[in-house]
């Protein structure tokens, strides 16, 4: 994972789009030569976020390509930590 905040039980994955596909389904993977590597990374992204919400993690996603949506995710995180 890449950031955790352990007394609260989140955990923020940041995906580059070059490394990190959507969905196993997505026309990038299988037209990139590294689509090989792009589905094992996400294979391991849904085991990744399958072994955390069974720990009771709550897990939020930044994509390199969403930059409104990151800021209104991180927004909403920091509101509800205070809240």
């Amino acid at each position: 994972y890449d950031f955790c905040i352990l007394s609260y039980k989140i955990i923020i994955e940041f995906h580059g789009r070059a490394w990190h596909a959507k969905s196993e389904e997505e026309s990038f993977i299988k037209t990139n030569p590294f689509g090989n590597l792009l589905s094992l990374s996400w294979k391991n992204d849904c085991y990744k976020k399958t072994l955390a919400l069974a720990n009771g993690f709550s897990i939020i996603e930044l994509w390199s390509d969403e930059h409104e949506a990151n800021y209104e995710k991180l927004e909403n995180l920091i509101t509800n930590i205070k809240g």
